[in-house]
């Protein structure tokens, strides 16, 4: 017998891998990494902590408020944008939040890894 793939029984299997999926998830890595970096590559560590939550405010926390929009509009699936063709809109505008949370980290001098750790996420967007 084949078993169906959206079945109701969940397995703990299924919630090992839906909770890696949230856990490792780009929008919550996106918030974390700026941070880790910012405590520990920056001196004095405030500092450092400070630049490192625009870093995660403009790389993570602006790009996800408005796919949860997008979501509680209708306008988009879910969270993980699933679908392609709703894919677009949401990444230019995530890239044009972390262009403006660089240009204010440069222009404002922020400390040399946190900028460095927001340009490698720009990249690899």
């Amino acid at each position: 017998m084949h078993e169906v793939i959206d079945s109701p029984v969940r397995r703990p299997t299924h919630l090992l891998a839906r909770v890696l999926t949230e856990v490792f998830a780009p929008a919550l890595l996106a918030a974390v990494m700026p941070i880790v970096v910012g405590v520990h590559r920056t001196s004095p560590v405030s500092v450092g902590l400070s630049w490192a939550l625009v870093g995660a405010l403009f790389c993570s926390i602006i790009p996800n408020t408005l796919i949860w929009w997008g979501v509680r509009r209708g306008r988009l699936t879910d969270h993980h944008i699933r679908v392609r063709e709703q894919r677009r809109t949401p990444l230019m505008y995530g890239l044009l939040s972390v262009l403006v949370g660089l240009t204010l980290m440069v222009s404002l001098d922020a400390p040399q890894p946190v900028t460095a750790m927001v340009v490698v996420m720009f990249g690899i967007a």
